[in-house]
């Protein structure tokens, strides 16, 4: 997952569903 700046803020297993960082993708986008 990258920010706005294009820095790595946190990486998932290639299995991970996308429901499971709809939280972590929400606080991003505040």
């Amino acid at each position: 997952l990258v920010n706005r700046q294009g820095e790595v803020v946190k990486r998932y297993a290639p299995t991970t569903k996308p429901e499971a960082i709809t939280a972590d993708i929400e606080k991003l986008l505040e």
